[in-house]
């Protein structure tokens, strides 16, 4: 693929059962953007990439984002450089809505996310407290 992701965070995948595969990182430019990619099912079964996004949003170099789904909307949730937890939404895995700026966050700890029940987003986070 020719995509690269800091030393220290890890990558979000998600799914939501009958749709595509989603993965989301940290890039290695100078304001760390995040970076979300859509994968189709191809010819033989075989991955696909339907689209790629890097958003203007800057995250920690220290911890990678999240991701989880909840009534058919694509969750990113991570910690930005400010070290304050962030989330975002979109129904299609390219186009994202204004993100949320919620609880000042561990600068080296990433978001847990899960849609969850009846339709709930459960997050958590290691708050700095």
């Amino acid at each position: 693929m020719g995509e690269h992701s800091g030393d220290d965070g890890t990558a979000a995948i998600a799914a939501d059962g009958a749709g595509p595969l989603y993965l989301a990182w940290v890039g290695t430019d100078d304001e760390n953007r995040l970076n979300v990619i859509r994968f189709g099912v191809g010819e033989g079964g075989f991955l696909t990439i339907e689209a790629k996004t890097t958003l203007p949003e800057s995250a920690s170099d220290d911890s990678g984002p999240a991701l989880a789904f909840r009534r058919g909307n694509l969750y990113l949730s991570w910690v930005d450089q400010d070290q304050h937890l962030n989330v975002m939404a979109s129904a299609d895995g390219v186009d994202f809505g204004d993100h949320i700026r919620l609880e000042h966050s561990k600068d080296n700890a990433g978001p847990a996310m899960t849609g969850w029940g009846d339709g709930t987003l459960v997050l958590g986070w290691i708050s700095d407290d």
